[in-house]
C-alpha cells in the first residue's frame, strides 16, 4: 500500500530528498559490490580473467555418446589408506662371509589419512600417518610420514607433483642389531625423501575417460578400451647420521 508524504517546507523537503538519494546510492553500491564478488567466485571464467589474465584455457569437447561430464568447480575429499611400507637394501654381490649383510627396514605406519581440495583442473592435498593402535609395531621406531601433492587434470593430460617424507625406520635384521637384548636396530636418524613428477597423456581422451574411476567427475557411458602414455621422473633419497648397510653398524 503506497504512502504519500507531503512537506510544505521547501528546505526540509530538499534535505529529505538528498538523504533518500544518498541512501539509494549506498544500497546500489553495496549490491553492485556483492554482485561482483559473487560473479568472481561463483563463475570460474571471471575468476581466471581477473587474477590470471594471461592464462588461456581452451576447453576441448569430448564425445558425449561415450562420456558424461559433471560440473565440478569446487570439491573436497578425505581418504583413508592402509599401506604396507618397507625397504630392503642388500649388496648386489654377497660374499660367503657376509651373506647376511642386508638391511630390512620396516615402519610402524599402518594407516594414512589424506585431505585434498580441487578447483576445476587443479587439485592440491596432503597426507599424514595416524598413530598406530596399541601393540602394533611396539618394538619399532616411531615413524613420521608426510606427503604433499598438486595435480593438474584434464580430459587429455594429467600432470602430478608429489613429495613424500618418512623419518624413523627399524632394521629387523638381527645381525645389524646394536643391542644384544633387542632383535631389532632402531634407526630414528634415517630419513627417506622422494620427489615425483609424473605426466599422463590419454590417447583416446574423446571416448575414454582416465579420471572416471579415480575421482568420479565423469561417467563412462559406453565401454571403450583406451591407451595411456605415462612418463615420470623419480628421485629417492635415503640418508642418516650413521652407516646404512653394514653388519654390526
Amino acid at each position: 500500500m503506497p504512502i504519500f508524504l507531503t512537506i510544505f517546507d521547501g528546505n526540509v523537503q530538499k534535505g529529505i530528498t538528498i538523504s533518500l538519494v544518498a541512501l539509494a546510492l549506498q544500497f546500489f553500491c553495496v549490491e553492485k559490490l556483492c554482485a561482483q564478488r559473487e560473479n568472481i567466485f561463483l563463475h570460474p571464467d571471471k575468476f581466471y580473467k581477473k587474477y590470471f589474465p594471461t592464462l588461456k584455457i581452451k576447453k576441448r569437447p569430448v564425445d558425449t555418446t561415450y562420456i558424461k561430464i559433471y560440473p565440478n568447480y569446487l570439491s573436497a575429499s578425505v581418504k583413508l589408506l592402509l599401506p604396507k611400507l618397507y625397504y630392503d637394501i642388500s649388496p648386489a654381490e654377497r660374499s660367503a662371509n657376509h651373506k647376511g649383510a642386508a638391511s630390512l627396514f620396516r615402519t610402524n605406519i599402518y594407516s594414512i589419512v589424506g585431505f585434498s581440495a580441487g578447483y576445476r583442473f587443479v587439485t592440491a592435498g596432503f597426507a599424514i600417518a595416524l598413530k598406530p593402535a596399541d601393540g602394533a609395531g611396539r618394538n619399532y621406531a616411531n615413524s613420521i610420514y608426510r606427503t604433499a601433492t598438486i595435480t593438474y587434470n584434464s580430459s587429455k593430460y594429467n600432470l602430478q607433483f608429489k613429495f613424500i617424507k618418512i623419518k624413523g625406520l627399524t632394521d629387523i635384521n638381527g645381525l645389524n642389531a646394536l643391542d644384544i637384548e633387542s632383535p631389532f636396530a632402531i634407526r630414528k636418524d634415517l630419513t627417506i625423501k622422494e620427489f615425483q613428477v609424473v605426466g599422463i597423456y590419454n590417447v583416446g581422451w574423446k571416448k575414454y575417460s582416465y579420471s572416471t574411476a579415480m575421482d568420479f567427475k565423469e561417467r563412462q557411458l559406453k565401454s571403450r578400451m583406451g591407451f595411456l602414455v605415462k612418463a615420470g621422473v623419480y628421485n629417492n633419497q635415503l640418508y642418516g647420521d650413521t652407516c646404512l648397510v653394514s653388519q654390526g653398524c
